[in-house]
């Protein structure tokens, strides 16, 4: 069980470098500051919502 959530977090951590993270490394490469401001947000979110889920599934595991 504990090997799955690790799977699990690092598929999610890897997913949101390649996407959210990218696409904030391109935007401020270009600087384009509403789009790096977007983006940053964006990365947040999906940090914010990972944690959340990760929440979610430890109490799962622990029940």
């Amino acid at each position: 069980m504990e090997q799955d959530y690790e799977i699990w977090a690092t598929t999610v951590a890897y997913s949101i470098v390649m996407h959210e993270g990218l696409d904030l490394a391109l935007s401020a490469q270009n600087l384009d500051r509403g789009k790096t401001r977007n983006n940053r947000e964006r990365l947040m979110e999906a940090i914010r919502a990972s944690l959340l889920e990760a929440r979610s599934r430890s109490h799962l595991t622990a029940a």
